[in-house]
């Protein structure tokens, strides 16, 4: 269902779509609730000539920074969440995340295009918290709006459903959150604390948008985290991507040692969502395709992200600790407290 490049994926539906039965049994996996049959039956136009609806090419976020291209026919996919994709609408912003065993790093990770249900660490499922809800309308929050009121009030002015949202962004991807509160995230979903002084709020909005923007793709990675020495082409590859091995900052995506790149920071390798290493298997989800050039300047883009990203959580893990020395409560921001439970 998953392609790195529309091109990849249209190829392997048109060789599904005229395999023979056994073939095409083969291929797609029937599942209880998607059989071979109708799904092959579902590319073939009146004339059996294989055809396929190009509106229904849509990118996905598959995993961290790893975007690819599904075809999105409900009869080739189980699990599509037509509900989700109804919420979503024709564009939106989401957190994405686990209710329990979040593990290190960020406790969750914000897409800008329809999530994978196992997009924040590569299985365990997840939960996806889009920013509107495009059933009700064009701009519906879905953020509670108690919280909007109350968080206006105690801030003395209005505060916007998208502030908020980057705020959360930004406390929980602080690498300090998940350190402070492991015990807990083994069995809850993240909680979030709302700083009790405005000024506070406003500089976690800005590194929330800032996190955003890069985790989305909304923009490049800032100039500052690519400089020439980093990530450097140093030889041209000559063959499919291959088994990588990091030695001295560098490695060679190809068998025979070509298309060598170097100046890959230790701290760029090892980033890690949970327990996934998004530089390590970015690559090894293009294992077998040509490490041509392109390839490599992808590479290049999402090991910049991260070093970007890198920077921006230290940011958050600073505002953080400024938001948990005077935290809102829960009845301030208009929640009753939790029940106690007995002694």
């Amino acid at each position: 269902m998953y392609a790195t490049k529309p091109e990849e994926l249209i190829a392997r539906l048109e060789t599904f779509a005229s395999a023979e039965p056994e073939v095409a049994r083969e291929m797609f996996h029937d599942s209880r609730d998607r059989k071979w049959y109708p799904a092959q039956e579902s590319l073939s136009d009146l004339n059996g000539k294989f055809e396929i609806d190009q509106r229904k090419m849509i990118s996905v976020d598959y995993r961290p920074f790893d975007r690819r291209t599904i075809y999105n026919n409900q009869l080739l996919g189980d699990f599509l969440r037509p509900e989700l994709q109804r919420t979503w609408g024709p564009s939106n912003s989401c957190f994405y995340t686990l209710p329990y065993g979040v593990g290190a790093g960020p406790a969750l990770w914000c897409y800008g295009c329809l999530p994978d249900n196992n997009s924040f660490r590569g299985s365990y499922g997840g939960y996806a918290f889009p920013l509107y809800d495009r059933r009700i309308g064009p701009d519906a929050s879905n953020i509670a709006p108690v919280l909007i009121a109350s968080l206006g009030e105690a801030y003395g002015q209005p505060v916007a459903a998208e502030d908020i949202f980057d705020a959360i962004l930004a406390l929980l991807s602080a690498k300090s959150y998940t350190r402070l509160y492991a015990e807990d995230l083994e069995d809850v979903f993240p909680h979030i604390p709302f700083p009790a002084t405005h000024a506070v709020f406003i500089r976690a909005v800005e590194i929330g948008r800032e996190i955003r923007a890069v985790e989305s793709f909304a923009r490049d990675p800032a100039a500052a985290y690519r400089p020439p020495s980093f990530c450097r082409i140093a030889s041209e590859p000559s063959g499919p991507v291959a088994a990588i091995t990091y030695r001295d900052d560098a490695i060679a995506l190809c068998e025979d040692g070509s298309g060598q790149i170097t100046g890959i920071p230790q701290s760029v390798w090892d980033f890690s969502v949970s327990g996934y290493y998004v530089l390590r298997r970015w690559i090894d989800g293009r294992k077998g395709l040509p490490a041509n050039l392109a390839l490599m300047r992808e590479f290049r883009d999402v090991a910049a992200r991260i070093a970007e990203l890198i920077h921006w959580f230290d940011s958050a893990d600073i505002v953080l600790t400024d938001t948990l020395a005077h935290t809102l409560t829960r009845e301030e921001l208009g929640f009753p407290a939790p029940p106690q439970e007995d002694a």
